[in-house]
């Protein structure tokens, strides 16, 4: 998996085409199916924040907690908007990290981002 995006009524997946490539395509889970989207790029070799990561290897479980701790610790008044991306990211070494996102209609934006242990290893609380 190179990145994984999750809103409330969809997700979308980016797969790198066959084990070991350099390409990726794009698929979208909505209303219970899988639909490719289209090609999504080329994988860079020398960007280790581009590549391919496990995605099973995620605190999946956390997610109730992290939810509620994002709603509690964040300071987003009434967001709208919630989400989750797990992507590699350089302020955690660039590996595997889930962020946790709030925003709302003011632009607030807060996230928590996770590591592959579940630890809270960033935050960001809106102003």
């Amino acid at each position: 998996m190179k990145a994984i995006y999750v809103y409330d009524d969809y997700a979308i997946a980016e797969i790198p085409t066959k084990e070991g490539s350099r390409t990726y395509d794009r698929y979208q889970y909505r209303d219970g199916e899988v639909s490719r989207q289209g090609i999504g790029g080329t994988i860079s070799s020398s960007q280790p924040d581009q590549q391919p990561f496990d995605p099973t290897r995620m605190p999946w479980d956390d997610l109730p907690a992290l939810a509620k701790r994002a709603d509690r610790e964040l300071k987003v008044e009434e967001p709208f908007n919630r989400y989750m991306i797990v992507n590699r990211w350089s302020f955690n070494e660039n590996r595997p990290t889930l962020l946790v996102y709030r925003t709302n209609d003011y632009s607030a934006t807060g996230y928590l981002a996770v590591d592959q242990s579940g630890k809270v290893v960033h935050k960001l609380v809106a102003d």
